[in-house]
C-alpha cells in the first residue's frame, strides 16, 4: 500500500505540507507495508503499520510530533513511544512520557484497614519524605512513598559517607593541657574553653556525614487515559517487614507492589503485580546528589556508579556501586538513563548497592564486582523464593516478642489520623503504643544487624547530603539509647554491629590518647562526644559539646549489658582487652584533687554548670565517675569470673576506692557535678546525665535511701513533663519506669507519641523536624521497663504498669538479666500468671511482684515455671 502525502510529509519533516494535508479523517489513518527482509538464504515477507505520527517518530520530526500530537493524534496503545525507543530518539521519548506520565484527577482510598493489627497504613501516597515507609536489612535502607504515577524509593548504604581516611586528632593539643586544666581547677572556664576550641580539639573540628545514594523512579504510564484510580492504600507490615501499595483503575485493573529488604540475600526486593496481563508500562530512572554516571546493559539493568562526598578539605573516596536489575514478562528498552517497560503483567526488580569501603583506614575495595556477585546470588531465587528467604530470617527475630496493651476500633483509623486522636486521649487507642513498640524493634532489626555498620542518628535512613548533626554516632546518649533495647526486647544480635564500632574506635581511640593527653601505656584509648564511619575519637564541634572524654566507656557499659542478658562468656572474653585498654586510659589520666580521683577536663553533656557565662567544662562531672565506676566494676568482676589479669584487678580496685562518692547539694538535689552548682546552672536542660546512677545505671535504685530521694528532687528541679526532644522524654519515661513511677512515664510516653514528636510514619522528630531515631528505640525500652526490670539478680514483674491505662494485657518474650526469657499477663490491674524460662540452667532466681517475692533454685533450661497470681510456682514443663 502506498503511502499518502500526509505520511510522506511526516516523513520528510516537512510540516508546513503536513498542516496543508492533515485533516480529522487521515490524522490516525494506518497505512501498512510490505518489507523484505532476508535471514540466510530466505526472504521473509514483514508487514508494518504507519500512522502520520509513527512516520515522524521514525525520522525524529519533534515538531510534527508535537504538532500531530495537539490537532488530535492517538498516542496511546503506546506504538508511538515504543517506535521512538526502538530508535532512541530521546527527545521524541521525553516529550511523550510528558504527555503520558500524569496524574490522576482523583485518587479514592480503600474503605478497609489492613488485616494486621501490627501495621502501618494510609490512604494516600507519602508527600514529602517523613511520611514515607523505612525498610532495611542493616547495609541497605529504603523509603518507599508508594506514588502514582511516580514511585519514589529513596536509598542508603550503610558504608556512604563523606570523606576519605582520616585521624582527626591534633598533633599539637597535648601542649595544652596542663594550662587548660590549670584553668579549669582555678574557675576560669570561659578561658579554658576558648584554648579547647581553638588549640586541643580534632582537625578538622567537625566530623564527616553520613550521605545519601539517590532516588530510584518508577513512572507509571497507561496503555490508555483514565482519569482515577481507587481502593488506594499503602502499609508497612511489622510482622512480615513488607511495605505494600495497592490500587485500582478505573478499568478494573487491580494493581499490588510489595517491597522488602532481605538480610540473608542483601538486596531490595520490589515487586509489582497486576490482575490484567500485559498491564504494566512504566519507566525505570535514577537520580542522585552525588556524583554518577549511570548506564543499562542488555540484562535489563541500570547500573549507577558514584562517590560519595567531600568532607570540608577532606575529598570523597567512597565509591558505590547501584545495581537495578528488572524481570518481566513484556518488553524492556534500555537506554542512556533508563529504562521504559511495555506491555508486561509483573515486574520483580532486584536492588543491590556495594561500596569500596573496606575498614575506617581502608577504602579501596572492589565494589563492582561486589555488587555484581550479590545481584549474581539474587538472581539464583526467584521473587516467591527471595520472599520465603527473607521471612524466615526476620521473623525469627520479630516474633519473639508479643506485646498487647489492649485494642479499640481507633485501630480502623489510618496511622497517621491515630496520632492526632491519641494525643487528644491515649486511653482510646492502647494498640498505638503497641504498635510503637513493635515499631522500635522493627527498626533495630532493619538497621543494625551482624556485618553492617551501627546504627546512625537516623538508623540507616537519611535523605540528605548535610543531614542534621550528621547523622554520625553521637555517643553521649544518643547511640547508647539506640541500643538500649538489644537486650530486654530479645535482639541480641543486633549488638554485633555496635561492638564492631566500639573494637575500631579502640584501635583509633589510642592515637587521640597520646596526642591528646599523653597516654605512654601500649593500648590506653579514648573516644569523645561523636565518631563517625572513620572513627574519630578526638574532640570535635566545639568545647560547650566536646569536651568529653567518656563517649567510648559509655558504649563499653554495652558490651558487659550483653553479658548481663546472655551470661555468654565467650563474648565478654572476647572484648575483655578493649574494657581493660579503656580503663587503663583512665588510670593514665585521672588527676588528683579534693583527695578525689577526676577527669580533666570534661563536661556534664551539653549543660553549662554556670549558665550565665555559658561555662560547661569542669573537673569530674558525675557521669564521668559514675560511667567509670561501671567500666572498672565491669573490669574487676571479668578478672575474677575468669581468674585472669589479677595485679591490673587490683590496680583498678585502688582507682575505683579513689573515685568521689554520689553527692547531694543544697536544693536536696542529686549533684549533676563535683561542686554544688545546680542552682546557677541550666537546670531544666534537655540532658540529665547525673541521673544515668538510676537509669540506665543502677547504682541508685527503688529501696529507700537518700540517693532515691535525691535523684527523685533532680527529676523535679528537671521539670516532669517540660516540654523537651523526643530522645529526652523516652530517656525521663525510662527513669521514672525505673523508680516505679508508671503514670510519669506512660504520660511522657504519651508526649512523643504526638504530631509535635512523632511523625506521619512513626519516626521520632526532635521538636517536629528533623528526624532522630533515638527516641523510637528509647520508648520501646521504657515499656520494657514498665513490664519488666531485672536489676541485682532480681527478675521484678510489672514494675511500673499504669493500671488505669493498661489495666490488661500481655507480653511474651521479653529478656531478663541472668539468661531469662519471661511471659506475664494480667488482668483487672493485677499480675495474672506469669513463665520463666531459663536459657540456662541456673541455680537461683528471685522474682517479685509488687510487696511479694518467690525465690526458685536449680533452673533447667529447656523448662518453662509457671507461676500464678498469687506468685506461687505452680509447675513447670518442657518449653516448646
Amino acid at each position: 500500500m502506498a503511502l499518502s502525502d500526509l505520511h510522506l510529509s511526516c516523513y520528510d519533516g516537512d510540516l508546513e505540507k503536513v498542516k496543508k494535508c492533515l485533516n480529522t479523517d487521515n490524522i490516525n489513518e494506518i497505512k501498512i507495508i510490505f518489507q523484505e527482509e532476508q535471514c540466510d538464504q530466505w526472504i521473509f515477507i514483514k508487514t508494518k503499520e504507519l500512522t502520520p505520527i509513527i512516520c515522524a517518530i521514525e525520522n525524529n520530526h519533534l515538531s510534527i510530533v508535537k504538532y500531530l500530537y495537539e490537532q488530535g493524534a492517538n498516542i496511546y496503545l503506546l506504538q508511538p513511544l515504543k517506535v521512538a525507543c526502538q530508535y532512541k530518539h530521546i527527545k521524541i521519548i521525553d516529550y511523550l512520557l510528558n504527555i503520558l506520565i500524569v496524574k490522576c484527577q482523583s485518587i479514592l482510598s480503600k474503605s478497609s484497614s489492613p488485616s494486621s493489627p501490627l501495621s502501618l497504613w494510609y490512604e494516600k501516597a507519602a508527600s514529602q519524605w517523613l511520611e514515607a515507609l523505612p525498610i532495611g536489612n542493616g547495609y541497605m535502607g529504603a523509603m518507599i512513598y508508594g506514588g502514582y504515577p511516580r514511585e519514589t524509593i529513596q536509598l542508603n548504604s550503610d558504608t556512604l559517607w563523606a570523606g576519605s581516611p582520616h585521624d582527626y586528632s591534633n598533633p599539637g593539643a597535648f601542649n595544652y593541657l596542663q594550662e587548660i586544666r590549670q584553668l579549669i581547677e582555678n574557675n576560669q572556664w570561659n578561658q579554658a574553653q576558648q584554648i579547647l576550641t581553638e588549640n586541643f580539639f580534632g582537625k578538622p573540628i567537625r566530623q564527616a556525614p553520613y550521605q545519601p545514594v539517590g532516588n530510584l523512579f518508577i513512572d507509571f504510564f497507561p496503555e490508555s487515559s483514565y482519569n482515577s484510580i481507587d481502593q488506594y492504600q499503602r502499609e508497612l507490615n511489622l510482622e512480615k517487614a513488607i511495605t505494600t501499595t495497592t490500587y485500582s483503575t478505573d478499568h478494573q485493573i487491580n494493581y499490588q507492589r510489595t517491597c522488602f529488604a532481605s538480610y540473608p540475600d542483601n538486596c531490595i526486593i520490589y515487586n509489582i503485580q497486576s490482575s490484567s496481563s500485559n498491564s504494566i508500562n512504566s519507566v525505570i530512572s535514577f537520580s542522585s546528589p552525588q556524583k554518577i554516571n549511570i548506564s543499562v546493559d542488555k540484562t535489563n539493568t541500570l547500573i549507577v556508579d558514584g562517590i560519595g562526598g567531600d568532607h570540608e578539605t577532606i575529598p570523597g573516596t567512597i565509591r558505590f556501586r547501584l545495581l537495578i536489575n528488572v524481570e518481566l514478562d513484556g518488553e524492556c528498552y534500555p537506554l542512556n538513563d533508563r529504562l521504559i517497560i511495555f506491555a508486561s503483567s509483573f515486574l520483580t526488580i532486584r536492588i543491590v548497592i556495594a561500596t569500596s569501603y573496606i575498614n575506617y583506614s581502608y577504602v579501596d575495595g572492589d565494589e563492582k564486582k561486589l555488587s555484581q556477585n550479590n545481584l549474581n546470588n539474587c538472581l539464583l531465587y526467584n521473587y516467591e523464593q527471595l520472599m520465603e528467604r527473607h521471612l524466615n530470617d526476620y521473623k525469627l527475630l520479630f516474633d519473639r516478642v508479643q506485646l498487647n496493651l489492649g485494642e479499640s476500633e481507633a485501630m480502623l483509623q489510618p496511622t497517621d489520623r491515630r496520632i492526632e486522636l491519641f494525643s487528644q486521649n491515649p486511653n482510646l487507642d492502647p494498640q498505638l503504643m503497641t504498635l510503637y513498640f513493635q515499631f522500635g524493634r522493627y527498626l533495630l532489626i532493619s538497621s543494625s544487624r551482624p556485618g553492617s555498620q551501627t546504627a546512625t542518628l537516623q538508623g540507616i535512613w537519611n535523605d540528605s547530603m548535610t543531614p542534621p548533626w550528621d547523622s554520625k554516632y553521637t555517643i553521649n546518649i544518643n547511640i547508647e539509647m539506640n541500643y538500649w533495647i538489644a537486650g530486654p526486647a530479645n535482639l541480641i544480635e543486633c549488638y554485633q554491629p555496635l561492638f564492631d564500632l566500639i573494637q575500631d574506635i579502640s584501635q583509633t581511640g589510642q592515637s587521640t590518647a597520646k596526642l591528646h593527653y599523653g597516654t605512654t601505656r601500649e593500648g590506653s584509648w579514648v573516644c569523645h562526644h561523636n565518631t563517625d564511619i572513620w572513627r574519630g575519637t578526638a574532640p570535635v564541634d566545639d568545647a560547650v559539646y566536646g569536651t568529653w572524654p567518656t563517649g567510648g566507656i559509655w558504649l563499653c557499659k554495652s558490651i558487659w549489658d550483653h553479658y548481663l542478658f546472655t551470661n555468654d562468656k565467650t563474648n565478654l572474653l572476647r572484648y575483655y582487652p578493649v574494657l581493660r585498654s579503656a580503663a587503663q586510659f583512665f588510670l593514665e589520666t585521672l588527676v588528683k584533687s579534693s583527695n578525689y580521683l577526676l577527669t580533666s577536663p570534661s563536661m556534664s553533656p551539653e549543660v553549662p554548670h554556670h549558665v550565665q557565662l555559658n561555662a560547661v567544662v569542669c573537673q569530674g562531672p558525675t557521669l564521668d565517675i559514675l560511667l567509670i565506676k561501671d567500666l572498672f566494676n565491669s573490669i574487676i568482676e571479668t578478672s575474677r569470673l575468669f581468674n585472669i589479669d589479677l595485679s591490673f584487678r587490683e590496680e583498678v580496685q585502688q582507682a575505683f576506692d579513689q573515685l568521689p562518692p554520689l553527692q547531694i547539694g543544697q536544693l536536696g538535689q542529686l549533684q549533676e557535678w563535683f561542686q554544688d552548682w545546680d542552682q546557677e546552672a541550666d537546670i531544666q536542660n534537655r540532658h540529665m546525665s547525673h541521673l544515668y546512677s538510676v537509669f540506665p545505671g543502677n547504682c541508685i535504685t527503688i529501696e529507700t535511701s537518700q540517693y532515691r530521694d535525691a535523684a527523685l528532687r533532680s527529676l523535679a528541679l528537671r521539670g516532669i513533663f517540660v516540654p523537651s526532644p523526643g530522645w529526652s522524654l523516652a530517656w525521663k519515661s525510662n527513669i521514672w519506669a525505673r523508680l516505679h513511677q508508671g503514670s510519669n512515664a506512660f504520660q511522657l510516653l504519651c508526649m512523643i507519641l504526638t504530631p509535635l514528636h512523632t511523625a506521619a510514619n512513626l519516626f521520632d522528630l526532635i521538636d517536629g523536624p528533623p528526624f532522630q531515631i533515638d527516641a523510637n528505640f528509647g520508648a520501646t525500652s521504657a515499656i520494657c521497663e514498665i513490664l519488666l526490670q531485672s536489676q541485682n539478680n532480681n527478675i521484678e514483674l510489672l514494675p511500673a504498669l499504669p493500671v488505669d491505662n493498661w489495666p490488661q494485657g500481655f507480653v511474651c518474650g521479653l529478656r531478663a538479666r541472668g539468661n531469662y526469657q519471661v511471659n506475664i499477663w494480667w488482668t483487672n490491674k493485677i499480675l495474672y500468671r506469669a513463665e520463666i524460662i531459663p536459657l540456662s540452667n541456673k541455680h537461683i532466681c528471685k522474682i517479685i511482684y509488687q510487696n511479694k517475692s518467690l525465690i526458685l533454685e536449680n533452673l533447667l533450661f529447656g523448662y518453662t515455671y509457671h507461676i500464678n497470681s498469687s506468685l506461687q510456682l505452680t509447675h513447670q514443663s518442657k518449653t516448646t
